[in-house]
C-alpha cells in the first residue's frame, strides 16, 4: 500500500503538515493605481496644452514618466517570482528594489522642484518686462489711490489700466507690490496679474500656468508612488516572514541550548 506524501489531514499537527503549509505562498496585499500612474503621458500633455518648449517643462514631463515607469517596473518585479528562490527570499529583494527607486525619485523630484520655482521667479522679471512696468515716482501715491477706492472702483480702475496697457499704473499694482498696500487680498491680485499677462504676453501666461500645474503633477504623483510603496514592495507579508524566521532561529536556539 502507497501513501501519498503531499497531503495530511486538516489540523494535522506532523511536521510534513507544517512544512506544505510554510512552501505556500502568501496572498500578496492589492495595489490600486492613481490616474498619475496609470499613464506616462500625462507630462506630454502638460507640455502640448501649455504650447511652449521650456526646458524646466521637458524636465517636468520626464520626471513624471520617470515615476511612473518605476512603478511598472516594481510591480513586474512583485509578479514575477524565480521559482529557484523563496516568496519571502523575493520579497526582501522587492522591498530593497522599492526602497531604492523612491529614494532616486525622491531626488529627482526635489530637484525638478527646485527648478520650477527659480523659473517661477525668473519669470517675474520676464512678465516685468513683457508688460513694461514704468515707474515715475508716483508709485506710492498711486497705491493710496487704490488702497481708498471701494472693491469695485478699484477693479474698474486696473482692469482699464491694464486694457490700456498703462505702464505706470501696472507698475503700481504689480511691481514688487503687496497686495494690501493696494487694498487687495492675494488671491484677487494674482488673478488680476494673470489678467495682464493674458493680455500683454499669452506666452508667459502659458508657460507659468503649465509650470504651476506641473509643480502639482510630480509633487503628487511622487507622493502617489510613496503612499503604494509598503502595498507595492508587500511589507505587511514581509513582516510576517521576518516574524517567521525568528521563531525557527528561537527554536534553533532552544535546541543548540539543549
Amino acid at each position: 500500500m502507497s501513501y501519498r506524501t503531499d497531503t495530511g489531514f486538516q489540523n494535522d499537527p506532523s511536521p510534513r503538515a507544517r512544512s506544505a503549509k510554510a512552501d505556500n505562498r502568501k496572498v500578496l496585499p492589492e495595489v490600486t493605481a492613481s490616474d498619475r500612474l496609470n499613464s506616462d503621458k500625462w507630462g506630454e500633455s502638460l507640455k502640448r496644452e501649455t504650447g511652449v518648449n521650456d526646458m524646466v517643462l521637458n524636465q517636468i514631463a520626464d520626471t513624471h514618466t520617470a515615476i511612473v515607469q518605476s512603478f511598472r517596473n516594481l510591480l513586474d518585479i512583485r509578479e514575477n517570482q524565480s521559482p529557484e528562490v523563496t516568496q519571502a527570499a523575493h520579497l526582501n529583494h522587492l522591498g530593497k528594489m522599492t526602497d531604492k527607486a523612491v529614494s532616486r525619485l525622491a531626488e529627482q523630484a526635489t530637484r525638478v522642484q527646485h527648478n520650477i520655482d527659480k523659473r517661477l521667479i525668473d519669470l517675474q522679471s520676464e512678465a516685468k518686462e513683457a508688460l513694461k512696468f514704468k515707474q515715475n515716482g508716483n508709485a506710492a501715491e498711486l497705491r493710496g489711490i487704490l488702497r481708498g477706492m471701494d472693491d469695485s472702483e478699484r477693479n474698474t480702475f486696473i482692469s482699464n489700466a491694464i486694457e490700456s496697457g498703462d505702464s505706470e499704473i501696472m507698475a503700481a499694482v504689480f511691481d514688487g507690490v503687496h497686495p494690501l498696500q493696494i487694498g487687495m487680498k492675494a488671491e484677487h491680485h494674482k488673478a488680476i496679474f494673470d489678467n495682464a499677462l493674458l493680455k500683454h504676453s499669452p506666452d508667459l501666461f502659458q508657460l507659468r500656468k503649465g509650470l504651476e500645474k506641473g509643480r502639482d503633477l510630480v509633487r503628487d504623483t511622487f507622493t502617489d508612488l510613496l503612499d503604494n510603496s509598503d502595498l507595492i514592495s508587500a511589507r505587511s507579508i514581509r513582516e510576517q516572514y521576518q516574524a517567521e524566521s525568528q521563531k525557527a532561529r528561537d527554536a534553533a536556539a532552544k535546541l543548540d541550548i539543549a
